[in-house]
């Protein structure tokens, strides 16, 4: 049997045990079967010394632990002697890149520990990257053929489809950080061009099948990677208008005209029920169609900005919308309802705090797949 906790700076050397007493007792009771225990994250951890005893002693405070019971655990690299141009190590071991932003937080393993250490390399190369798209867009060709009614998927359109979304991969991990982006981020966007390609036939009037796929793509593509930097007023060394130089490069036809034309047309009055003392400026559009897409993709996602941006507004536009069936509008009520759960953070905040939070919307969503209700448990932390 496997079991699984994820290890956070705040993790304590009780709840570490607490989790592993019943699977203890079971694998003393059971002995004939095989028990797997996954740490991950574990350098994010202040108890090192523990995980020592546990994965390399097998004891627990001093008690042996059953034979049965077999250790694995996930760790960030702590990037010792890095060379200061890139990213810099402070002495509390946050790793930060040069911009003063950081990129995560670890401790540096036990040398005993370091002689198990495997390193499990990421795609690196752009022809690894390629090969990897290329499979994904194969698993998933035919239903995004359904999607969007058109059976015949040209090679030209998939051969564009790759080479945009390697691009804007490797703009994102060579101009930013190879830690800013992953494999996670390649299959967020098929997750989203799944959706919208269901999702903009009902939002766009009169789209030929091949612009449903086109906008679907180019706009899982904004939400991913695109939104998430600055636009060129705000002087930083990458931006907006960067990254659209990058995807014309890589055979993108008016990148951000159909992206912006695609969010016009979803973020209207007529879609939405918006007060009219709310300006519907460019960030509130994307705003509420980036949580849109990701809410109803099950797709997480983190709006950050500083105060007045239209962060929580924008949740609550959306929030104020969708009741399913129930909702005002004809293109919300084909969408899954939501039920929102709030947590205002604080600097007095907890890890278990934010993780009662968390427990109770996913206990709401298996109440309603058990219903077999369309709602999708929002959470808002």
């Amino acid at each position: 049997t496997m079991h699984r906790t994820l290890v956070h700076p705040g993790t304590s050397s009780r709840e570490i045990e607490e989790f592993l007493q019943p699977v203890v007792e079971m694998a003393k009771l059971e002995n004939d079967l095989e028990f797997v225990v996954f740490f991950d994250e574990v350098n994010t951890s202040s108890c090192l010394g523990l995980f020592k005893e546990i994965i390399m002693d097998k004891m627990l405070k001093g008690k042996q632990l059953p034979e049965n019971i077999f250790f694995v655990a996930a760790i960030n690299p702590y990037l010792d002697g890095l060379n200061q141009t890139d990213l810099c190590e402070n002495q509390e071991t946050a790793i930060t890149m040069k911009t003063g932003q950081h990129v995560y937080f670890v401790h540096k393993l036990p040398f005993v520990m370091e002689t198990i250490r495997w390193k499990y390399k990421a795609l690196e190369s752009r022809d690894e990257l390629d090969a990897y798209i290329r499979q994904k867009l194969k698993l998933q060709e035919k239903a995004i053929a359904r999607s969007t009614g058109n059976e015949d998927f040209e090679t030209g359109v998939k051969g564009t489809f790759v080479s945009m979304l390697l691009a804007a991969q490797m703009f994102c991990k060579d101009k930013l950080h190879k830690s800013t982006v992953s494999q996670r981020d390649i299959q967020r966007v098929f997750r989203l061009v799944d959706f919208l390609c269901r999702f903009l036939p009902r939002a766009q009037e009169h789209v030929s099948s091949h612009e449903i796929f086109q906008h679907s793509f180019y706009l899982a593509i904004a939400v991913v990677y695109y939104f998430r930097l600055p636009s060129p007023e705000s002087n930083e060394s990458v931006c907006r208008c960067h990254f659209e130089a990058c995807m014309t490069q890589s055979g993108a036809i008016s990148f951000r005209t159909i992206v912006d034309k695609a969010i016009n047309c979803v973020v209207t009055r007529r879609h939405f029920n918006i007060p009219e003392d709310i300006a519907l400026n460019q960030a509130l559009k994307e705003n509420i169609f980036a949580q849109l897409a990701c809410i109803q993709s099950a797709v997480p996602i983190g709006i950050i900005g500083v105060p007045g941006t239209s962060k929580t507004l924008s949740f609550h536009v959306l929030r104020n919308n969708l009741y399913g069936k129930q909702s005002r509008t004809a293109l919300c009520q084909g969408l899954a309802a939501i039920d929102s759960f709030f947590y205002q953070c604080s600097e007095h905040s907890t890890a278990n705090e934010i993780k009662e939070v968390f427990e109770k919307a996913i206990e709401r969503q298996r109440f309603y797949k058990e219903a077999d209700a369309r709602t999708e448990a929002g959470e808002t932390v």
